[in-house]
């Protein structure tokens, strides 16, 4: 039996250029994959589909930061009724104090906690990858900017069901002994614009049943 590396009428120098052939290496600046003998993924380019984006890192980074801010903001709002966006600023010696109206504190705590929906909302588009294989810095910028959005929604829902145009139906909430002084209404005020900024799409189309039927606009 022949083992050399001639094969009948087959020069040497072809069976060299055939075996040079079967590793296909494209450059991975250029969006390739980089392919070996057989036809396998490279390591390297399998644990670098594992590691998102930078600007995954930047947009988590920054969604996290906001969410700190607002949740400070929350407790003292709640608490004091003052307006300290951040710890990490000087606070000042008189700082603005909305003690005593009750319903300009409830719609900032509406805008805040519809802020902290919407982020929920964007971590949960992160994780999940939505985003992943996109590289588009508008959609990044969407992420950031959303968090505004949900808030400007939570507060005009604030507003529409404080004034009573716009009622939830649901079962009876019983206030345990043991908390006699919970504040029912802020609470679910705030519970309310949570799911607003979480669920804004939704919110937007509540809103828009509620503008056609306010103005009786025909939908075709």
């Amino acid at each position: 039996m022949h083992t050399g590396p001639e094969q009948k009428g087959v020069p040497k120098g072809m069976i060299l250029e055939a075996k040079k052939s079967t590793t296909d290496i494209t450059s991975p600046a250029s969006g390739g994959t980089e392919t070996q003998l057989g036809g396998g993924t490279s390591r390297v380019n399998t644990l670098k589909s594992w590691i998102p984006d930078p600007k995954w890192y930047g947009t988590l980074f920054i969604l996290l930061l906001m969410a700190f801010h607002m949740v400070y903001l929350l407790l003292e709002v709640w608490k004091e009724g003052s307006l300290i966006p951040s710890p990490f600023l000087p606070k000042p010696e008189k700082p603005y104090s909305l003690a005593g109206n009750e319903i300009l504190i409830d719609a900032v705590i509406a805008g805040i906690m519809g802020g902290l929906g919407s982020i929920i909302f964007c971590f949960k588009s992160l994780f999940d990858g939505v985003e992943k294989d996109s590289d588009n810095k508008a959609v990044h910028l969407a992420l950031l900017f959303r968090p505004i959005y949900g808030a400007l929604l939570a507060l005009i829902f604030y507003f529409l069901v404080r004034g009573g145009l716009i009622a939830f139906s649901g079962g009876s909430i019983t206030i345990p002994v043991t908390y006699p002084g919970l504040d029912l209404m802020r609470a679910s005020t705030a519970g309310v614009s949570g799911l607003v900024g979480m669920f804004s799409e939704q919110a937007m189309t509540k809103l828009k049943e509620f503008f056609d039927s306010l103005f009786a606009v025909k939908t075709s």
